[in-house]
């Protein structure tokens, strides 16, 4: 799960999602226009949230988490 892009100026952005299963064949892939974020870190806890949500409902086999995904896991995490 990744952020495509991101524009400071307009607060539009782009999100992917691959899932793909243990020897890394595609499961899974889905994108969505984001039009009215604040910033990047948003962003990308968009594409966790997606990413989960989607896997959860189309996916019926262990699932692993990417590492962009793990950090921003783990920072919002941190913030109380």
């Amino acid at each position: 799960m990744n952020v495509g892009v991101f524009s400071t100026t307009s607060g539009v952005a782009s999100i992917r999602v691959i899932i793909r299963n243990h020897i890394g064949a595609v499961r899974l892939s889905a994108w969505q226009v984001i039009s009215d974020a604040s910033n990047a870190e948003e962003v990308e806890a968009l594409a966790c949230k997606e990413g989960i949500t989607l896997a959860a409902e189309w996916i019926q086999t262990p699932a692993v988490l990417d590492l962009i995904v793990q950090r921003s896991t783990s920072s919002l995490a941190t913030v109380r």
